[in-house]
């Protein structure tokens, strides 16, 4: 998969996201104004056929407008309050500052604010209600197991969330399935008193109520399936979009690779105290995946120590990342699920790139242009 074809396939996933969100409003505002007789029937030009169209379609729009405005406002709230970073004093470490400042002038983005999160597990992301108001949190973890190359290689992939505007798009994108759940579980709730009510009270004629509770529960169930794995998809091909990026912006591919194999290292080994589960859409790699993903390395350190010093390095992570690619758990429905593609799968195209821009002479390489 190339550059070209990963924008094709992000903008394929955002419609289908879209499209989705148009038919769980258009169904479920159908059914109940079906069921209320409230549907306008309008009729095709001349030819005496008639389509119905929901009189509450406009308040569905608004309903779900308003439930994406709030989760949207809400976001950045409840990363603070899950992960508590500390803002970065200024000149408690320039070279980060500096590197920050760099990439995303070289981005073309204002530079976020950069916070520390106070944990072992080596991690980064970016929030914001915007890409202008957007903080960058680097964990303690990731600044102790990783050197300056490769954290700027981090940092890179940060910078280009932020400049493909990833904090606004998956924050809303993500609001479709939760919509659809809550609509759902609220469905089944109804159902449920409902059938409590009437076998106490012995009711009857109130089929059609329950047809409509059902047809709204068949919607939202499909609904949030569908769109969960839209929405699952498009954060994997994003998070690719970003690896690409960092490559670009630095110059350096071989850096942002041994990042993640260090990364998914240190994220198998942290304690689960250190990661929040809530927040892994947010992460450069998702901490329960990453478990998955070097379950065999773990199991065969030894093999993969070269130097037989105890201690995987850079050069022998990547090697023992590639030989995972051939015996990964994570295949199958549970990849189509996950939030971030294998680690395996982001080092292969990078180490395409690295080999695209090693026939560009630099002065060549425009990263607007690239990405």
């Amino acid at each position: 998969m190339n550059l070209n074809q990963l924008k094709i396939k992000m903008s394929q996933s955002i419609i289908l996201i879209i499209i989705l969100e148009l038919i769980f409003i258009f169904g479920i505002v159908y059914a109940i104004d079906f069921f209320f007789e409230a549907l306008y029937w309008i009729p095709i030009f001349n030819t005496g056929v008639y389509i119905p169209i929901p009189r509450d379609i406009i308040w569905g729009f608004i309903s779900v407008a308003i439930f994406l405005t709030v989760q949207w406002l809400l976001g950045s709230s409840s990363v603070e309050y899950a992960m508590k970073p500390r803002i970065l004093r200024k000149g408690e470490n320039p070279w980060i500052e500096k590197t920050v400042e760099e990439l995303s002038y070289n981005a073309g983005v204002k530079p976020p604010k950069i916070k520390i999160v106070d944990i072992e597990a080596p991690n980064a992301f970016v929030y914001g209600r915007t890409a202008g108001s957007a903080s960058l949190c680097l964990t303690t973890g990731l600044l102790k197991s990783l050197n300056k190359n490769e954290i700027k290689a981090v940092i890179g992939h940060e910078i280009g969330h932020l400049k493909h505007r990833d904090v606004i798009i998956m924050t809303l994108a993500a609001g479709v399935p939760l919509l659809a759940l809550l609509v759902l579980r609220g469905g089944l709730y109804t159902a449920y008193g409902f059938g409590r009510s009437s076998r106490s009270t012995s009711r009857g004629g109130d089929a059609g109520f329950i047809v409509v509770i059902l047809i709204i529960i068949a919607i939202a169930s499909a609904i949030f399936f569908l769109s969960l794995l839209a929405v699952r998809g498009l954060s994997r091909l994003r998070e690719h979009y970003a690896d690409a990026h960092s490559a670009i912006s630095t110059g350096d591919p071989h850096s942002m690779q041994s990042a993640l194999a260090k990364i998914t290292w240190g994220l198998s080994l942290a304690p689960p105290s250190n990661q929040s589960s809530a927040m892994r859409n947010l992460y450069i790699a998702d901490p329960s995946q990453a478990k998955l993903e070097v379950a065999y390395v773990r199991e065969h350190k030894e093999e993969f120590d070269l130097d037989k010093d105890g201690v995987l390095n850079e050069h022998e992570l990547l090697i023992a990342m590639e030989s995972e690619a051939k015996k990964t758990k994570l295949s199958g429905l549970s990849a189509k699920f996950a939030t971030h593609p294998p680690t395996y799968k982001r080092i292969l195209l990078l180490k395409r790139i690295e080999k695209e821009l090693s026939t560009l002479p630099a002065d060549k390489i425009n990263i607007k242009k690239l990405i």
